[in-house]
């Protein structure tokens, strides 16, 4: 009768706890192996150069029961730790506009990689820039925000606001520091990307131990562009930096941008027309001080608030 059954059920319950007890200390043992391959490969591989494949191919090998998030976290986190080198880069001159829409002046831009490309523009934005922005906003945001979509925990901590393009006025001089976003970015990656096609502004604001983990502005993966007003472009500006941490990191190589007040972060996501997963990033916990950004995502067409925010 009832008995039989019971005892079935129970040695059912322990044989899935004893397996999931198995599972569960596989993956501790693989993720210190992991970390540990993650630290040598920073530690022993040129800055810029590619990361992933120096963690594969010294991990201990595939471990099919590790969430892919937890991969991630694991390279971000070495590239995070690690002490910031001679990235490989070059220095090219690009045009900045003016109130008028001409070209006024030229503007310090440091090439890390042409493809997918990732640039970063050298005093791009003044303090009284960053002012008019937090002005328009009232100031920073403060509420704790929380991404979705994270399997396990959070993906990002942080705090943010959106400013609407569309509410200030044609000569505001906001307008005008749109135009200059979006001009250097369509020029320093190369896409056609239609002028109304930049989503909202986002204000970030990152306080001690917030951070963005692992993840893509868009779809990653190799996939091909062939979705109506996809992202595939992102600029950053960084208002305040933090004293300690708060770095941009792509997770799949080894590259963490340090920048300072002012600069832009551009870096587009194509990759012989296909969404490439080079352009995984991730935002290192801010140690000390206190960081501020501002992000601008493009489209390839069509509406510019259809897809997930995703910040830096």
């Amino acid at each position: 009768g009832s008995r039989p059954n019971t005892w079935m059920w129970r040695a059912a319950v322990g044989c899935v706890l004893r397996f999931a007890f198995v599972i569960a200390n596989e993956i501790d043992v693989y993720l210190s192996q992991l970390a540990a391959a993650a630290a040598s490969c920073v530690e022993h591989t040129a800055a810029g150069a590619p990361l992933l494949q120096c963690v594969q191919a010294q991990a201990p090998g595939p471990n099919w029961f590790l969430p892919r998030p937890m991969f991630d976290e694991t390279l971000r986190n070495a590239s995070c730790r690690a002490v910031s080198g001679s990235i490989p880069r070059r220095t090219i001159r690009a045009g900045d506009l003016a109130n008028d829409g001409s070209c006024q002046s030229q503007l310090n831009v440091e090439v890390f990689r042409d493809t997918p490309p990732i640039v970063l523009v050298k005093g791009f934005a003044t303090v009284e820039d960053c002012e008019k922005l937090l002005n328009q906003v009232d100031g920073l945001p403060s509420a704790p925000a929380k991404a979705s979509g994270a399997a396990e925990g959070f993906i990002r901590r942080s705090s943010s606001k959106n400013l609407d393009w569309e509410m200030l006025h044609p000569t505001d001089d906001l307008r005008v520091f749109k135009s200059r976003m979006f001009a250097l970015t369509r020029n320093l990656t190369g896409y056609p990307i239609p002028s109304e096609a930049s989503e909202a502004l986002n204000i970030a604001a990152y306080g001690i131990g917030d951070e963005y983990r692992a993840h893509c502005d868009g779809r990653c993966g190799g996939s091909a562009l062939d979705r109506h007003g996809e992202r595939v472009a992102t600029s950053i500006v960084y208002c305040e930096v933090a004293a300690l941490g708060g770095h941009t990191t792509f997770t799949s190589q080894h590259l963490k941008v340090v920048p300072q007040q002012g600069d832009m972060l551009v870096f587009g996501y194509l990759e012989d027309g296909r969404l490439s997963r080079e352009v995984e990033h991730s935002a290192c916990p801010v140690v000390a001080g206190r960081k501020w950004i501002a992000t601008q995502w493009y489209r390839s067409a069509g509406s510019a608030g259809s897809a997930d925010t995703g910040l830096e």
